[in-house]
């Protein structure tokens, strides 16, 4: 999985994906942004070994415990706030993600919301196929509280700097262009072929993909960014986790780069 995607022009959208280009230049040109987000937060796993899962991505990516709840442990990214929250649960999943807003207030939040008709339980909303998000202060922990980090039992074996993107199975791309940018302003930052596009989540090259092919909508991957990131080197490195690269589904018969 790579950030490495080339900026997107009008011209090469409107050629690659003109359902997706149409509802984002329209939305453009008309939406002003109601909410500014500043950037992706975290997401939040489901597993069904709670104990196992941590430390196999400790184990990966050396990853510090960020907090601790009762069924679930945040593991923290770079230098955080960024996590990656592990739930115990009988049916593992991606559960949904969160995003950090600028400047937050939640009763601000709360109210422009309720101005756009979204209806919500703690600032958690479901966009238009029933996918939930979550928005919280940027700077926000994972928990009420936190108390110092937790070394993992060793550096790992790759090094993570922070989330790269959340991508998202989508029913309607136009229609979820139009919700995201309505309710953000979130501008097209990145193109896949004729997959869909990327909508920026503030001002670091991080973004949703929202991928219009046909499958049931749901929450998809989320992808990392790394330091010094090498494609040999990263494979060989997961051989030695004892890790295989798995096909794309999108492209059976090509390795995706860093998909496992």
């Amino acid at each position: 999985c790579s950030s490495d995607l080339p900026m997107l022009t009008r011209r090469s959208l409107l050629r690659s994906v003109p359902a997706f280009a149409l509802a984002s230049s329209n939305w453009a040109q008309s939406a002003k942004p109601s909410i500014r987000l500043r950037s992706l937060h975290s997401f939040t796993l489901a597993v069904s070994n709670l104990k196992r899962s941590v430390e196999f991505y400790q184990g990966l990516f050396g990853l510090p415990v960020q907090f601790r709840q009762s069924g679930s442990v945040g593991l923290r990214i770079g230098s955080g706030p960024q996590h990656i929250r592990l739930v115990q649960s009988a049916k593992p999943e991606i559960r949904g993600y969160s995003m950090g807003v600028d400047k937050f207030d939640r009763a601000s939040v709360a109210a422009k919301l309720a101005a756009h008709g979204i209806a919500h339980e703690d600032l958690f909303v479901a966009d238009p196929d029933g996918l939930r998000f979550q928005l919280l202060a940027a700077n926000d922990c994972g928990v009420s509280a936190c108390g110092p980090l937790e070394r993992a039992p060793s550096k790992g074996l790759l090094p993570l700097r922070d989330l790269s993107h959340i991508t998202l199975r989508v029913s309607d791309g136009p229609a979820s262009i139009a919700f995201y940018q309505r309710l953000f302003g979130m501008p097209v930052l990145s193109r896949q072929g004729t997959m869909g596009i990327g909508l920026a989540v503030g001002s670091h090259r991080q973004f949703v993909f929202l991928s219009s092919a046909g499958r049931t909508p749901q929450l998809h991957h989320g992808c990392f960014t790394m330091p010094g990131f090498q494609p040999d080197a990263v494979f060989k490195k997961l051989s030695q986790f004892g890790l295989k690269p798995r096909p794309s589904a999108d492209a059976p018969d090509k390795i995706g780069r860093a998909h496992v």
